[in-house]
């Protein structure tokens, strides 16, 4: 059982098997964290959020999947003024991307950490996620299972038609 199964009882939230479309896009465009999908993804801490449901240690990574992403006939533009642009994310940290598919990228455009498909992306810290406690109170066996919450998996990732700006 994963760690979704035991949460989604409780948020009342129930995952459809379908394909999503993001359709005739033109231009996303803001400060930070811009995409084409989504601004920014990362793993959840479930510490203090969950803690009675998951227990402390446990991760929840983010998922995206099944996604194509359809822009207008002059392409899309992605902008982020300062930084993090991709055609999918701005930036992404510790979760799983699969079966995405983005065409026709006029410009993807920051001034630092542009990208085709993520702007920036990959393996968080687990002190970064608020988990790691400094003193001592986590055990070292669970820091094994802590490692899978902040990796990043993309599979089965297509872009065409892309142009990059630094």
């Amino acid at each position: 059982m994963n760690l979704w199964e035991k949460v989604l009882p409780i948020l009342n939230y129930t995952v459809k098997n379908r394909k999503n479309a993001v359709t005739n896009l033109n231009e996303v465009k803001g400060k930070n964290f811009i995409g084409g999908i989504i601004g920014e993804a990362r793993t959840a801490s479930a510490a203090g959020l969950l803690n009675k449901v998951l227990g402390i240690g446990n991760f929840l990574k983010f998922e995206i999947g099944d996604t194509q992403v359809t822009n207008s006939a002059n392409g899309v533009s992605i902008t982020a003024v300062n930084d993090y642009a991709g055609g999918m994310a701005g930036r992404a940290i510790g979760g799983d991307i699969y079966n995405i598919n983005i065409t026709e990228l006029k410009e993807v455009t920051a001034q630092n950490y542009a990208g085709g498909f993520i702007g920036y992306g990959g393996t968080g810290s687990l002190a970064e996620t608020g988990a790691l406690n400094i003193l001592g109170l986590i055990k070292v066996s669970h820091l094994l299972s802590l490692a899978d919450g902040v990796v990043l998996n993309v599979n089965n990732a297509n872009l065409r038609d892309s142009r990059v700006v630094l």
